[in-house]
């Protein structure tokens, strides 16, 4: 059975005054406490003990496979994920996967499956000590063939990346760590990056058959992105360039980590002859979570799904154009999540399938699961589904076939 049967959370027990922090640090501090980990506490322990908590709440339930995500690891060796399952003693034909002692790195959310040769590219970043971001390639089979350093300045949040057939583009952008935030943060979920208006904005360019060559760096306008909708590269008419469809911030977290501004749909496309980027804006509208037909990844997609303000947005990325799906309505209230999308069985084709995406009632507090055929977007859903409890809103997710 996939899905999830239950959640759980766990905080260290002691706690320090956030008086005391700005006492110490000269700044930040706040109201209240801090929790902090004792001497024999860490990413691991504390991961076992949440990891306990949801599996009491469930009992006779085992999980099929432990997937262990940590910003701060425990092992350097990154074999985090089978000691948790060895401290929860779960059955040994539950999936622990740690590339066999061989990812010493962080990893990404959002790694990307090439669809013509099955790899998994992916890239590390959070180190406050050089090198700050690592890029990685796995093959179809899973063994880890390439890790290399991405020279950057500074530890920047590097949150997404673009995969071409050809290519493979890093963001590297003026929102870096800041050690002082770190320490005596504002507020209780401050998060240690702040905009920094001297650093340079730029895209790296990695060839994929050439993946220890130098990385060239193109200059674009200052801004943030989270997400990448898609990438592809031109080759038509005689053209060397790639092609980038992004949700672009203006600025991010100048003086504190709350949002404050929306993300708009914006395209780059990268001139390797020329070395310029052309940069230009596709819609206002304010968006977050983009999705395409993940079968597409680092082609030429014709469509992506976006979540706007109570509604759906699907993209035309080849006529620049959208149409969208509310959930405003009477029988449909409610904010959607990111939508994913589930092919038919035989069917190549982007409209021939499913746009599924958890939509949550504040008034109710619960959550449904939203099923949009993909060739009918505006229309009614063809099925609307009460989740037993809440689904947390705005978490990730994917659709895996039986």
């Amino acid at each position: 059975m996939r899905g999830i049967l239950s959640a759980a959370g766990y905080v260290p027990y002691r706690r320090l005054a956030r008086a005391d922090i700005k006492d110490f640090m000269g700044s930040g501090g706040g109201k209240g406490t801090r929790a902090v980990a004792s001497h024999d506490e860490d990413t691991t322990t504390l991961g076992v003990e949440a990891a306990r908590l949801a599996m009491r709440s469930v009992p006779g339930h085992s999980p099929e496979s432990l997937w262990f995500a940590t910003s701060v690891p425990a092992y350097l060796d990154k074999t985090n994920a089978t000691a948790v399952a060895a401290a929860l003693r779960l059955p040994g034909d539950v999936g622990a996967y740690d590339f066999g002692g061989m990812l010493t790195d962080s990893m990404t959310a959002h790694p990307k499956i090439c669809p013509n040769t099955g790899e998994l590219h992916f890239f590390g970043a959070g180190n406050i000590f050089e090198p700050h971001v690592s890029y990685h390639r796995a093959d179809a089979d899973g063994r880890l063939t390439i890790s290399r350093p991405i020279d950057v300045p500074a530890l920047t949040l590097m949150h997404d990346f673009a995969l071409t057939a050809e290519h493979v583009v890093f963001l590297d952008l003026p929102l870096l760590f800041d050690l002082r935030v770190a320490l005596g943060g504002s507020f209780e979920r401050d998060l240690p990056y702040r905009w920094d208006d001297q650093y340079r904005a730029r895209l790296g360019v990695l060839r994929r058959d050439d993946p220890y060559g130098q990385l060239r760096w193109f200059d674009i306008d200052p801004c943030f992105v989270f997400h990448v909708v898609n990438a592809h590269d031109v080759t038509a008419r005689g053209e060397n360039a790639i092609a980038l469809e992004v949700l672009r911030y203006d600025e991010m977290w100048r003086h504190n980590s709350e949002f404050g501004t929306d993300a708009a749909l914006w395209r780059w496309t990268i001139n390797l002859d020329t070395g310029v980027v052309e940069e230009s804006q596709l819609d206002d509208r304010g968006v977050e979570f983009p999705r395409i037909d993940d079968r597409l990844a680092g082609t030429s997609a014709r469509y992506s799904v976006a979540v706007g303000s109570d509604a759906l947005i699907r993209y035309d990325l080849q006529r620049d154009t959208a149409v969208e799906h509310r959930f405003d309505s009477a029988g449909e209230a409610g904010a959607p999540g990111e939508a994913v999308f589930a092919p038919a069985i035989g069917r190549p084709d982007e409209l021939a399938g499913w746009y599924l995406t958890y939509v949550y009632n504040s008034v109710t507090d619960s959550s449904d699961l939203v099923v949009i055929d993909a060739s009918d977007f505006e229309g009614e859903p063809v099925a609307r589904i009460r989740m037993p409890r809440r689904v947390p809103h705005g978490f990730h997710g994917n659709w895996i076939a039986d």
